[in-house]
């Protein structure tokens, strides 16, 4: 069973649409398009030759030209473009179903899982990552469809292949899920999730002193089991991913910018610069003024 691929050229394709984005792959040329998307599925958004625009109310994503992006399900996804030239472009939109199917597979060659029914494999999400299309074979074997030759495509798992290259791409993540303790997959996955928003609340805060309270609450989890998860998910625990991130933050402003120390030893959350200069020499072995000098 051959499976079509969509030629858009125009926005006027949607006003007959079937509503029906299942394993559906579009490849388009053009210059001005709008539109968007409720209860949208997961997709691999391509931008070839110029810039793709996606926005959600809680998100724009700007995927450069030769990039690519996994766009996890919205509840409302516009994509906009206006260019006096025409954008190439792909989007590639896979099956609930299929990625849990994968998934399942995925984890059971890595981990040993058993799953019963597929209605017991919760949906996994993606890091909403920007990637270069050369940096990964994920990149690499959805740029192919743009020189397919045909309308369509003869391999009838190609869904399924690209599915594996998907979960390939981010197995650092998967194999976080794999550290984590617990029967069911779908507790595990969602361990991952509040550690992942503990994370994202430490890079969203370099600049302010931190608690291990305010970060467990950014997660909506309890000062112990956060800490415990954070450290089992990156190995080191929440207080020292912390520390690092603000010292690597500090060590670029000090080779790119002309702040003084004091304001630097600030923009990293640190109110007593001694105390800053004391951490960033235990971090890279030389006071602040010395990576400076290199």
């Amino acid at each position: 069973m051959s499976i079509p691929i969509v030629q858009l050229n125009s926005a006027s394709y949607f006003e007959d649409f079937d509503g029906v984005f299942d394993n559906r792959i579009f490849r388009s040329h053009l210059k001005d398009f709008e539109y968007e998307g409720k209860d949208t599925l997961l997709s691999v958004k391509v931008a070839l030759n110029l810039p793709e625009f996606y926005y959600t109310p809680q998100r724009a994503y700007h995927i450069p030209a030769g990039h690519y992006c996994i766009i996890n399900p919205k509840e409302r996804l516009i994509s906009e473009l206006h260019f006096d030239q025409y954008a190439d472009a792909i989007s590639i939109f896979v099956s609930h179903d299929l990625l849990r199917e994968v998934f399942a597979y995925w984890m059971g060659r890595h981990d040993g899982l058993r799953t019963g029914s597929l209605q017991d494999v919760p949906l996994p999400w993606f890091t909403e990552r920007i990637t270069p299309l050369h940096a990964d074979p994920l990149g690499q074997f959805v740029t192919k469809l743009w020189s397919h030759p045909h309308q369509e495509i003869g391999d009838p798992d190609y869904f399924y292949v690209l599915a594996e290259h998907m979960f390939d791409s981010q197995r650092d993540r998967w194999q976080r899920v794999v550290r984590i303790p617990g029967r069911k997959l779908s507790t595990r996955l969602e361990a991952l999730r509040r550690v992942e928003l503990a994370r994202d609340f430490i890079h969203g805060h370099l600049g302010q002193p931190f608690t291990l309270q305010k970060i467990a609450s950014a997660a909506g989890m309890s000062v112990y089991h956060m800490s415990r998860q954070f450290k089992i998910v990156y190995g080191i625990s929440p207080y020292q991913y912390a520390l690092q991130i603000k010292m690597e933050h500090a060590a670029r402003l000090l080779q790119s910018s002309g702040d003084a120390v004091t304001d630097i030893a600030g923009q990293v959350g640190f109110q007593d610069p001694v105390n800053f200069g004391k951490c960033f020499k235990a971090r890279f072995g030389k006071p602040p003024g010395a990576m400076r000098k290199g």
